[in-house]
């Protein structure tokens, strides 16, 4: 699991910045493999077209 999501706001947290719910490293890791595949699916859209 990587998000809490809906998280309600309290005293002692900022609005504008929420929870962190998952590691820098995760993170990183995740945008990696979301690159990865939007890398791969344009390669073969412009195959195609």
């Amino acid at each position: 699991m990587y998000d809490e999501g809906g998280e309600e706001v309290f005293l002692g947290r900022s609005a504008a910045q929420p929870a962190k719910a998952m590691s820098d490293e995760t993170a990183r890791a995740i945008d990696k493999e979301v690159r990865s595949i939007i890398d791969e699916c344009y390669a073969k859209a412009v195959k195609i077209a």
